[in-house]
């Protein structure tokens, strides 16, 4: 069903006229487009993906919050939790006319979700349980 919808609206944003009298060379903007409907398919697709990354992190975090060998993947979590919502925090500024501020958010959420990657692969991180003494993660 989200495949089809996504499918639907990348068609209809693509096809969708622009009005090129509206286009300003210095800053992006959802006014210029002249199906101003389209942009109804943003909220359901960003809200989605949101609460399953964000939710999905944050899930995790709390199940990993205790025990001294499970802090890796608990401030892993975490990061990428915040990482995920501070594009969301980005666009809602951008709606406010201030587009800049979703570039800088979306670089931070990036480097914050591959921070928590990272933190997630260290040795050490647990996959469910402890880890053994010495071993190490496949990817580490």
């Amino acid at each position: 069903m989200l495949t089809a919808v996504v499918a639907v609206a990348a068609v209809t944003v693509f096809l969708t006229p622009i009005q090129m009298e509206l286009v300003e060379s210095y800053r992006l903007t959802g006014a210029v487009m002249e199906w101003q409907w389209v942009r109804l398919f943003s909220p359901f697709i960003n809200s989605y993906a949101f609460i399953f990354l964000l939710g999905g992190a944050a899930w995790s975090a709390w199940h990993f919050r205790e025990g001294a060998e499970a802090r890796n993947r608990f401030v892993g979590n975490v990061l990428i939790a915040v990482g995920a919502l501070l594009p969301g925090i980005g666009g809602m500024a951008t709606r406010m006319g201030h587009t800049e501020v979703l570039y800088v958010m979306e670089l931070i959420g990036l480097l914050l979700i591959w921070a928590g990657y990272r933190f997630n692969v260290k040795p050490g991180a647990v996959r469910g349980g402890p880890v053994a003494s010495g071993e190490r993660t496949a990817l580490a």
